[in-house]
Protein backbone atom coordinates (compact mmCIF):
# COMPACT_ATOMS: atom_id res chain seq x y z
CA UNK A 1 0.00 0.00 0.00
CA UNK A 2 3.33 2.44 1.22
CA UNK A 3 4.92 1.54 -2.35
CA UNK A 4 1.77 2.49 -4.40
CA UNK A 5 1.02 5.55 -2.62
CA UNK A 6 4.67 6.32 -3.49
CA UNK A 7 4.12 5.31 -6.68
CA UNK A 8 1.26 7.76 -7.28
CA UNK A 9 2.41 10.39 -5.35
CA UNK A 10 5.55 10.64 -8.10
CA UNK A 11 3.29 10.38 -10.83
CA UNK A 12 1.60 13.57 -9.48
CA UNK A 13 4.56 15.28 -9.24
CA UNK A 14 6.25 13.91 -12.54
CA UNK A 15 2.97 15.45 -14.43
CA UNK A 16 2.71 18.69 -12.27
CA UNK A 17 5.97 19.30 -12.92
CA UNK A 18 5.58 18.80 -16.40
CA UNK A 19 2.60 21.18 -16.94
CA UNK A 20 4.60 23.59 -15.34
CA UNK A 21 7.06 23.30 -17.65
CA UNK A 22 4.38 23.51 -20.55
CA UNK A 23 3.29 26.55 -19.04
CA UNK A 24 6.37 28.32 -18.75
CA UNK A 25 7.63 27.40 -22.41
CA UNK A 26 4.54 28.64 -23.71
CA UNK A 27 5.28 31.98 -21.95
CA UNK A 28 8.84 32.45 -23.11
CA UNK A 29 7.51 31.22 -27.09
CA UNK A 30 4.85 34.18 -27.20
CA UNK A 31 7.43 36.80 -25.76
CA UNK A 32 9.82 35.69 -28.38
CA UNK A 33 7.69 35.66 -30.90
CA UNK A 34 6.32 39.26 -30.35
CA UNK A 35 9.64 40.17 -30.55
CA UNK A 36 11.06 38.19 -33.26
CA UNK A 37 8.04 39.39 -35.50
CA UNK A 38 8.64 42.61 -35.25
CA UNK A 39 10.45 44.75 -38.32
CA UNK A 40 12.18 47.73 -38.08
CA UNK A 41 10.81 50.47 -41.03
CA UNK A 42 12.56 53.46 -42.17
CA UNK A 43 10.01 56.69 -41.42
CA UNK A 44 10.74 60.38 -41.78
CA UNK A 45 11.39 62.19 -38.03
CA UNK A 46 11.46 65.53 -39.45
CA UNK A 47 11.43 66.48 -43.22
CA UNK A 48 11.21 70.29 -44.45
CA UNK A 49 11.58 72.31 -47.79
CA UNK A 50 12.24 75.92 -48.73
CA UNK A 51 14.31 78.30 -50.00
CA UNK A 52 17.28 80.33 -48.14
CA UNK A 53 17.87 83.94 -49.06
CA UNK A 54 21.48 85.21 -48.91
CA UNK A 55 22.91 85.26 -45.89
CA UNK A 56 20.13 83.77 -43.90
CA UNK A 57 19.99 80.21 -41.77
CA UNK A 58 17.02 77.48 -41.20
CA UNK A 59 17.11 74.97 -38.45
CA UNK A 60 15.63 71.38 -37.88
CA UNK A 61 15.41 70.06 -34.49
CA UNK A 62 14.07 66.81 -33.15
CA UNK A 63 14.33 64.50 -30.35
CA UNK A 64 15.45 60.69 -31.40
CA UNK A 65 13.84 57.91 -29.66
CA UNK A 66 15.89 55.49 -31.76
CA UNK A 67 19.63 54.47 -31.46
CA UNK A 68 20.68 55.76 -35.42
CA UNK A 69 19.61 58.73 -37.64
CA UNK A 70 20.56 59.27 -41.09
CA UNK A 71 20.54 63.49 -41.59
CA UNK A 72 20.35 64.12 -45.44
CA UNK A 73 20.34 67.91 -47.10
CA UNK A 74 19.68 67.63 -51.46
CA UNK A 75 20.77 70.99 -52.92
CA UNK A 76 17.78 71.23 -55.69
CA UNK A 77 18.81 74.97 -57.34
CA UNK A 78 21.13 78.20 -56.34
CA UNK A 79 24.81 79.07 -56.79
CA UNK A 80 25.34 79.60 -53.11
CA UNK A 81 27.70 78.28 -51.00
CA UNK A 82 26.03 75.90 -47.83
CA UNK A 83 26.80 74.68 -45.05
CA UNK A 84 24.44 72.19 -42.95
CA UNK A 85 26.17 72.06 -39.62
CA UNK A 86 24.85 68.78 -37.28
CA UNK A 87 24.43 68.92 -33.33
CA UNK A 88 23.59 66.42 -30.84
CA UNK A 89 22.32 67.94 -27.80
CA UNK A 90 23.77 71.26 -28.70
CA UNK A 91 27.27 69.72 -29.46
CA UNK A 92 28.72 70.26 -32.87
CA UNK A 93 29.85 66.60 -34.34
CA UNK A 94 29.99 67.19 -38.41
CA UNK A 95 29.22 69.65 -41.07
CA UNK A 96 27.73 68.87 -45.33
CA UNK A 97 29.36 71.60 -47.54
CA UNK A 98 27.72 72.46 -50.91
CA UNK A 99 29.40 74.03 -53.60
CA UNK A 100 28.46 77.11 -55.69
CA UNK A 101 28.70 75.00 -58.92
CA UNK A 102 26.25 71.98 -57.19
CA UNK A 103 23.39 70.43 -58.56
CA UNK A 104 21.04 68.21 -57.34
CA UNK A 105 23.19 67.22 -55.04
CA UNK A 106 22.56 65.37 -52.34
CA UNK A 107 24.96 65.09 -49.30
CA UNK A 108 24.22 62.47 -46.19
CA UNK A 109 24.77 61.54 -42.88
CA UNK A 110 24.95 58.87 -40.32
CA UNK A 111 24.31 59.38 -36.71
CA UNK A 112 24.84 56.21 -33.70
CA UNK A 113 24.14 56.43 -30.17
CA UNK A 114 21.16 59.46 -30.56
CA UNK A 115 18.54 57.69 -28.57
CA UNK A 116 17.04 60.42 -26.25
CA UNK A 117 19.10 62.68 -27.79
CA UNK A 118 17.98 66.50 -29.67
CA UNK A 119 19.07 66.12 -33.41
CA UNK A 120 19.62 69.39 -34.90
CA UNK A 121 20.73 70.33 -38.36
CA UNK A 122 21.58 74.01 -38.98
CA UNK A 123 21.62 75.26 -42.70
CA UNK A 124 23.61 78.54 -43.68
CA UNK A 125 23.19 80.07 -47.26
CA UNK A 126 26.94 81.88 -47.29
CA UNK A 127 26.61 83.50 -50.12
CA UNK A 128 26.22 87.62 -50.39
CA UNK A 129 23.39 87.12 -53.60
CA UNK A 130 22.07 84.09 -54.48
CA UNK A 131 19.98 81.87 -52.70
CA UNK A 132 20.11 77.97 -51.90
CA UNK A 133 16.57 76.00 -52.23
CA UNK A 134 16.60 72.38 -50.03
CA UNK A 135 15.29 69.57 -48.96
CA UNK A 136 16.57 67.95 -45.83
CA UNK A 137 15.31 65.14 -43.78
CA UNK A 138 16.39 63.61 -40.62
CA UNK A 139 15.04 59.72 -40.91
CA UNK A 140 15.43 56.71 -38.33
CA UNK A 141 14.89 52.96 -38.16
CA UNK A 142 12.08 51.65 -35.63
CA UNK A 143 9.72 48.70 -35.65
CA UNK A 144 7.19 51.20 -33.81
CA UNK A 145 4.89 52.91 -37.04
CA UNK A 146 3.74 56.18 -34.29
CA UNK A 147 4.85 59.66 -34.45
CA UNK A 148 7.55 59.69 -32.37
CA UNK A 149 9.00 56.07 -32.93
CA UNK A 150 7.96 54.71 -30.11
CA UNK A 151 4.54 53.75 -27.69
CA UNK A 152 2.49 56.21 -26.25
CA UNK A 153 1.14 56.41 -22.54
CA UNK A 154 -1.63 58.43 -20.88
CA UNK A 155 -4.53 58.08 -18.90
CA UNK A 156 -8.07 58.71 -19.87
CA UNK A 157 -10.12 60.10 -16.82
CA UNK A 158 -14.16 59.78 -17.10
CA UNK A 159 -15.64 60.16 -20.41
CA UNK A 160 -12.62 61.30 -22.18
CA UNK A 161 -10.89 59.83 -25.15
CA UNK A 162 -7.31 60.02 -26.75
CA UNK A 163 -7.00 59.50 -30.66
CA UNK A 164 -3.84 57.72 -32.23
CA UNK A 165 -2.81 57.85 -36.15
CA UNK A 166 -0.11 55.33 -37.20
CA UNK A 167 1.88 55.43 -40.24
CA UNK A 168 2.15 52.88 -43.00
CA UNK A 169 3.73 49.39 -42.52
CA UNK A 170 6.42 48.68 -44.82
CA UNK A 171 5.73 45.34 -44.17
CA UNK A 172 1.84 45.07 -45.52
CA UNK A 173 1.19 44.16 -41.59
CA UNK A 174 0.31 45.69 -38.35
CA UNK A 175 0.15 44.97 -34.98
CA UNK A 176 -1.49 47.31 -32.41
CA UNK A 177 -0.55 46.70 -28.69
CA UNK A 178 -2.71 48.24 -26.30
CA UNK A 179 -1.28 47.79 -22.58
CA UNK A 180 -4.47 48.81 -19.34
CA UNK A 181 -1.61 49.59 -16.61
CA UNK A 182 -3.90 51.37 -14.34
CA UNK A 183 -7.40 51.81 -13.42
CA UNK A 184 -10.55 49.75 -13.49
CA UNK A 185 -12.82 51.91 -15.87
CA UNK A 186 -14.44 50.12 -18.66
CA UNK A 187 -12.93 51.20 -22.17
CA UNK A 188 -14.02 51.10 -26.19
CA UNK A 189 -11.78 50.44 -28.62
CA UNK A 190 -12.38 51.52 -32.33
CA UNK A 191 -9.81 50.82 -35.22
CA UNK A 192 -9.82 52.91 -38.65
CA UNK A 193 -7.97 52.36 -41.51
CA UNK A 194 -7.11 55.20 -44.01
CA UNK A 195 -8.82 54.28 -47.15
CA UNK A 196 -8.30 57.03 -49.87
CA UNK A 197 -9.50 60.06 -48.15
CA UNK A 198 -11.77 58.56 -45.74
CA UNK A 199 -11.25 55.91 -42.66
CA UNK A 200 -12.62 52.78 -42.79
CA UNK A 201 -14.01 51.57 -39.38
CA UNK A 202 -11.81 48.26 -39.24
CA UNK A 203 -13.46 46.98 -35.99
CA UNK A 204 -14.53 47.83 -32.41
CA UNK A 205 -13.52 46.32 -28.77
CA UNK A 206 -14.12 46.61 -25.15
CA UNK A 207 -11.98 46.57 -22.03
CA UNK A 208 -14.18 45.44 -19.48
CA UNK A 209 -14.13 46.67 -15.99
CA UNK A 210 -11.15 44.55 -14.06
CA UNK A 211 -10.81 41.91 -16.83
CA UNK A 212 -8.36 39.42 -16.12
CA UNK A 213 -6.39 40.04 -19.50
CA UNK A 214 -4.97 43.52 -19.37
CA UNK A 215 -3.29 43.64 -22.63
CA UNK A 216 -4.85 43.78 -25.92
CA UNK A 217 -3.35 42.93 -29.54
CA UNK A 218 -4.97 43.53 -32.93
CA UNK A 219 -3.09 42.34 -36.09
CA UNK A 220 -3.91 43.84 -39.12
CA UNK A 221 -2.69 43.03 -43.63
CA UNK A 222 -2.60 46.35 -44.68
CA UNK A 223 -0.15 48.78 -45.34
CA UNK A 224 -2.48 51.65 -44.67
CA UNK A 225 -2.23 54.44 -41.98
CA UNK A 226 -4.45 52.92 -39.15
CA UNK A 227 -6.21 55.06 -36.51
CA UNK A 228 -6.96 54.31 -32.83
CA UNK A 229 -9.43 55.88 -30.57
CA UNK A 230 -9.59 54.75 -26.65
CA UNK A 231 -13.11 56.03 -25.24
CA UNK A 232 -13.17 55.86 -21.19
CA UNK A 233 -16.82 54.93 -21.13
CA UNK A 234 -16.79 54.41 -17.46
CA UNK A 235 -17.61 57.71 -15.30
CA UNK A 236 -15.63 58.29 -11.94
CA UNK A 237 -12.76 55.21 -13.00
CA UNK A 238 -9.58 56.24 -14.72
CA UNK A 239 -8.07 54.14 -17.51
CA UNK A 240 -4.19 54.43 -17.40
CA UNK A 241 -2.77 52.67 -21.15
CA UNK A 242 0.08 52.18 -22.76
CA UNK A 243 0.00 52.12 -26.96
CA UNK A 244 1.94 50.91 -29.64
CA UNK A 245 1.41 50.14 -33.54
CA UNK A 246 4.08 47.88 -35.01
CA UNK A 247 5.21 46.75 -38.38
CA UNK A 248 5.46 42.72 -38.38
CA UNK A 249 6.67 39.66 -40.57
Amino acid sequence: MKTFLFLSLSILIHFGSLAQSLNTNTEIKEKSNRTTSEKLCRYVAADQKGKILAGNLIKIERKISNAAVTISVTKTEGESRATASIYIDEKFVDRLVFNPDDRDTTLTKNLSEVNGKTVRLEIINQSKSAFFVYSASIETNSNSLLEKGNQIKGILLGQTKKTITSFASCTNRASILINRTDGSARAAVKIWKRNDKNWELLETKTFETLQPNNQLILNYNTSKPLKIEIKNISVKEKFKYHIDVVAVH
